[in-house]
């Protein structure tokens, strides 16, 4: 039995989607449930909801809450209404593939597994620059790094979408923890912590929304950023276990922190450029160039790639290269935002991302207008 939840606010433009995906899943009508957590919706979400639970009872549940009190707390609401021993959790904009129910339940088969990572494909992938810049990264972290640490038996992460866990487990261990901003990765942690993994399966795939708007990135990654962060903090003592896999999980959760690092390192070569003789000594001059010839490298040969992946081969590919430098540094800057809110003692908001509910054909017509509209400025 595995109940699939999905926590909806100010959902319209992709909540039926997501329902209508559900719906044909290759899995038997018994042994599945959707669970619909909605709170605080001021647009048409709890209409279309309540109108496919009530379509179809017993399948899809709907719950109605009247105040908003954050994405964790919605989780912790839907595990005490979950009747599967397996709970899969998606995001509101996810489209999952047919058989994904199917496989997730096969990795379960091996008692030793009580958490599966899926694949995240991007679904707007070609909507725009950002979104491709975004989809190259998210598809990298996925399909290379995470694919890797799974390889290794190092640390995995949960990402918050398409993701699977035993019910038991997830109540062992105490839920969601509603005080986080990136409940996903502090579950993670705290899996570990209590002697459990996460499993990455690439054959577990979901296909979902990139963010198309700097604003929704930029507020989306801060959030990440922070919650990686504080889950760094909260977990430290993972660093006593002296195991690859509780090494690897502190690293990967201070991540930010060496991005932080990082944009440090290129300011004070930059000052040390205009004011050689007032910042720092030599080495700690050698240090910060040392970082931005390795940064400046590394993202060339990423720029590169992507050039080269890019196709048809045009010319104007080549600005890839500078796009790459150019998010990077948006990187940094997010993580210092991050930071700068942990310092000041912001309050923590769950802030969730807009998403537009554009579809692979959209973005089809969306390529054909602007190919013809450049079309006609060349012609002219």
């Amino acid at each position: 039995m595995i109940s699939v939840v999905v926590p909806v606010k100010n959902e319209e433009k992709v909540v039926e989607r997501f329902i209508k995906s559900f719906l044909k899943l290759d899995y038997p009508a018994e042994k599945k449930e959707l669970l619909l957590i909605e709170d605080g919706s001021t647009d048409s979400t709890p209409k279309i909801c309540a109108k496919y639970a009530e379509e179809y009872p017993g399948l899809i549940k709907f719950f109605h809450r009247e105040t908003s009190v954050g994405k964790p707390n919605a989780l912790n609401f839907a595990q005490k209404m979950a009747l599967g021993e397996l709970l899969a959790f998606f995001d509101a904009d996810s489209v999952p593939e047919p058989g994904i129910l199917l496989k997730a339940a096969s990795c379960f088969e091996d008692d030793s597994v009580v958490a599966v990572q899926g694949m995240n494909d991007s679904l707007n992938a070609k909507f725009n620059v950002l979104t491709r810049l975004v989809s190259y990264e998210e598809a990298a972290w996925l399909k290379l790094y995470i694919m890797g640490k799974d390889a290794l038996r190092l640390f995995v992460p949960l990402t918050g979408s398409c993701m699977f866990i035993r019910a038991s487990t997830l109540k062992a261990v105490g839920g969601w923890d509603e005080g986080s901003v990136a409940e996903d990765i502090e579950l993670a942690a705290r899996l570990l912590k209590h002697g459990f993994s996460v499993n990455y399966r690439p054959e577990v795939r979901s296909r979902g929304e990139t963010p198309s708007k700097l604003g929704e990135l930029v507020k989306q990654r801060t959030r990440w950023f922070r919650g990686y962060m504080e889950s760094s903090f909260k977990y430290w003592s993972l660093l006593l276990k002296l195991s690859r896999k509780s090494l690897d999980a502190e690293a990967t959760l201070a991540g930010p922190f060496m991005m932080n690092l990082c944009l440090i390192s290129y300011l004070f070569a930059i000052l040390s450029v205009f004011f050689p003789f007032h910042v720092g000594g030599l080495w700690s001059a050698i240090l910060a160039f040392s970082a931005v010839l390795f940064t400046l490298l590394v993202l060339f040969v990423l720029g590169t790639a992507l050039v080269i992946l890019e196709k048809p081969y045009r010319l104007r590919n080549l600005v890839w290269i500078p796009l790459i430098y150019a998010y990077w540094i948006l990187q940094t800057v997010m993580a210092l935002r991050a930071l700068l809110q942990i310092a000041t003692g912001r309050p923590r908001v769950w802030r969730k991302t807009e998403k537009t509910g554009i579809l692979i054909e959209d973005i089809t017509s969306i390529q054909q207008v602007r190919e013809s509209s450049m079309t006609r400025v060349s012609s002219r």
